[in-house]
């Protein structure tokens, strides 16, 4: 009562209608508070959600731009590829299309473009098999060619040696083989007018049978000397 009466500056005590005024007003003011410390609560929870949202987003489109700048890159390098088969010397095309008969190439140009090199592969793998056959040939030929070589290189001597032993009878049968293999060598040497001159003349006295020869006489080697130094 004392405090109540310091409160009133010393006047009456208050009546009881107005204690329970004030008590009302108290029970209000607390009521209103709580309610506005559970608005700020949910007003603080919705807030926090919201910040949580709007995180997760703002990481989904960091993510998607560093996607967007990685996807672009690799565009770009898409375009400035360059493959291998540019720089190959293909079949033409022509002969693939004709290859496939009735058959329609894919439509789209990476897809026909890998059938063309599946088929491409295919021929070189056929045309390798085609150059080691010819190969193999080849060396076959080659060792038959050296081997008849071999035996041409050594019928000179062995003539040689035939024509020495049948000279004899060469003079008796009127065969006159070594004076010509001495006079076409000796022919062989001349200077080209020479040699016309002596061809056509020993080709008249023999195709009429005129009874008369043409002899060619000197040293050989000395002919193959001057011949060597023009």
């Amino acid at each position: 009562s004392s405090g109540i009466n310091a409160e009133y500056g010393g006047q009456n005590e208050p009546s009881k209608e107005e204690v329970e005024n004030c008590m009302q007003y108290f029970a209000q003011l607390k009521k209103y508070n709580c309610k506005a410390q559970q608005q700020c609560r949910r007003v603080r929870d919705n807030t926090r959600q919201l910040k949580k949202k709007l995180d997760s987003t703002d990481l989904i489109l960091k993510n998607l731009q560093f996607e967007e700048i990685y996807l672009q890159r690799e565009i770009k390098k898409c375009l400035q590829y360059k493959s291998v088969d540019e720089e190959l010397s293909l079949i033409p095309e022509s002969d693939y299309l004709s290859s496939l008969g009735d058959k329609k190439p894919p439509s789209d140009q990476h897809e026909h473009m890998l059938e063309r090199l599946k088929w491409e592969l295919e021929q070189r793998k056929a045309m390798r098999v085609d150059q080691e056959r010819w190969e193999k040939s080849k060396v076959d030929l080659e060792g038959e060619i050296a081997g008849l070589k071999g035996y041409l290189a050594s019928l000179p001597p062995q003539l040689e040696e035939m024509l020495g032993t049948t000279t004899q009878v060469q003079e008796y049968l009127g065969m006159k083989l070594v004076h010509r293999k001495t006079q076409a060598e000796m022919a062989a040497w001349l200077p080209p007018q020479l040699y016309n001159i002596y061809s056509q003349v020993s080709g008249y006295t023999e195709y009429l049978k005129l009874g008369s020869s043409v002899t060619l006489n000197g040293d050989l080697e000395v002919a193959k000397n001057l011949s060597s130094e023009e």
